[in-house]
């Protein structure tokens, strides 16, 4: 039987849509119509069918349709525009002391004065999309980095410019956090250790590449690699997109605060790694070719194609990381898509059965509960689950311990189902006077005996003696 269809920003996939076009574009003959109905039969199967139950082929189709479903939506395109056009906006302030910082740590280093040279050109180039633009950016680049200096700077232009670099690398967090549904950031130490981290090995590393490089140049290695042929040509061609890979999958695995499976980050990689290297190739061309801007802006020009390169590298950046979240989550994606708005109950539900797990787990001695897995394990939508685990640890129900496990933050047997069940209600929608008369005090009066009846029933269970009760591991029953 096909599921009832689902309203995604104003299209409508399922059977009764499809029905509805058809009676709205007229008469159609028989076999139009079975066409019609067996695209509707498989939009449903994609959207709603369990992929698990499929053969092995079906079920790789169904996965990679499913994918395409989560992230070519109108309203997660439009939300990836808003968080790329913030992203623009900030990376354009920052830009100038984050390549300041960057260039100064790899100075530090000593002895690499050609490679650093070369790093810098790099990184300019692809800040202005490998475009006529180059030579302009960093020329203008290079100037502001030089009035960096801070004999020159007061304490207050320096503190700026700091700010502005952890503003940016937080906004980008933030933005990969809001994707995945992750509601609470890391913790400002960690914080600090991760950017220093980024900071200081992002230039070791674009040093090793272009080191490799030039290694691969050099007149006595390339003598050996040309002889290889084909294989030489292929390293050469290959050797860039793979980095390019390589820098988008480490994005992708650990900006993120929450565990992201390695496949998810590699089929984003390769999609967004191989989109911006193609972007780049069109805008090159683009600015090449286009008179348009040059026009209009005359001179002023590099600044509306600087700002729409960046633009476009962010929502590409952006997009690569719903892909991400898409392959790790498109076996619950239709549950998440219902639950953005979930009603009370099944918030409630959903909260007393993770905290259960979290229960079992503890009093069998595995402290390893992964959102990630409980989610798919439970049918608990990954982007709910987010919200639950931080409305619990607000509450002091669960904690983070330093290998970010959840565990819980009490004894299990002083907390109930009611205690649970009453830090969920705290602080949802609000309440409002009706009208008093003798019907209202009526109702208010049963209201206050059925919540004393759940709450006395509520009480009575400590998570303890219900994990006891079921004890046994999620994964055998």
């Amino acid at each position: 039987m096909l599921a009832r269809p689902l309203q995604t920003s104003g299209v409508l996939f399922g059977r009764d849509s499809i029905l509805r076009r058809m009676k709205q574009n007229g008469p159609s003959t028989k076999r139009q119509k079975r066409w019609h109905l067996r695209a509707a039969h498989w939009m449903d199967r994609v959207r709603d069918g369990d992929i698990s139950a499929a053969s092995a082929f079906h079920e790789h189709l169904l996965h990679y349709l499913r994918v395409l479903f989560m992230v070519a939506r109108i309203d997660v395109i439009n939300r990836l525009k808003l968080r790329a056009q913030a992203l623009t906006y900030q990376t354009l302030f920052a830009i100038v002391p984050l390549l300041a910082v960057v260039f100064v740590i790899f100075r530090g280093f000593g002895g690499m004065d050609a490679l650093q040279q070369r790093m810098e050109q790099v990184i300019i180039d692809n800040l202005a999309g490998g475009s006529e633009l180059s030579s302009q950016i960093s020329g203008h680049i290079a100037t502001a980095i030089g009035n960096v200096n801070g004999k020159t700077l007061g304490v207050v232009s320096i503190v700026l410019l700091v700010y502005s670099v952890l503003g940016l690398m937080q906004n980008i967090e933030d933005s990969f956090n809001a994707i995945f549904g992750v509601k609470k950031g890391r913790r400002v130490d960690v914080r600090i250790v991760m950017y220093w981290t980024v900071l200081t090995l992002g230039p070791l590393l674009m040093g090793a590449s272009l080191g490799l490089t030039a290694a691969l140049q050099n007149e006595d290695v390339g003598s050996v690699v040309r002889s290889l042929g084909i294989i030489s040509s292929a390293l050469i061609h290959v050797a860039p997109i793979c980095v390019t890979w390589m820098g988008f999958w480490a994005l992708y695995m650990f900006i993120p605060n929450t565990r992201v499976n390695w496949r998810a980050a590699a089929a984003a990689a390769i999609v967004a790694g191989t989109a911006w290297s193609v972007a780049k190739f069109a805008f090159a061309i683009y600015t090449k070719h286009s008179l348009t801007t040059t026009n209009i802006y005359g001179t002023l020009a590099t600044l509306p194609l600087f700002l729409l390169w960046l633009y476009v590298s962010w929502m590409i950046v952006l997009f690569g990381a719903q892909v991400a979240f898409a392959f790790q989550n498109a076996k619950t994606y239709r549950e998440d898509d219902e639950t953005k708005h979930p009603s009370g109950k099944a918030r409630e539900r959903a909260a007393l059965r993770f905290y259960l797990e979290v229960a079992r787990d503890f009093v069998a001695g595995r402290h390893s509960t992964h959102p990630e897995s409980i989610a798919l394990q439970l049918g608990i939508p990954f982007r709910l689950l987010q919200r639950i685990i931080a409305q619990l640890q607000e509450g002091g129900f669960i904690r983070t311990t330093d290998t970010e496990d959840l565990v819980p933050a009490r004894d299990l047997g002083s907390v109930t189902v009611g205690d649970i069940l009453s830090f969920m209600r705290r602080g949802v929608g609000h309440d409002f006077n009706l009208a008093d008369d003798e019907p209202r005090r009526f109702i208010d009066n049963v209201f206050t005996d059925l919540e004393r009846d759940e709450q006395r029933i509520g009480a009575a269970i400590d998570f303890r003696s219900i994990a006891l009760r079921f004890a046994a591991p999620l994964n055998n029953e």
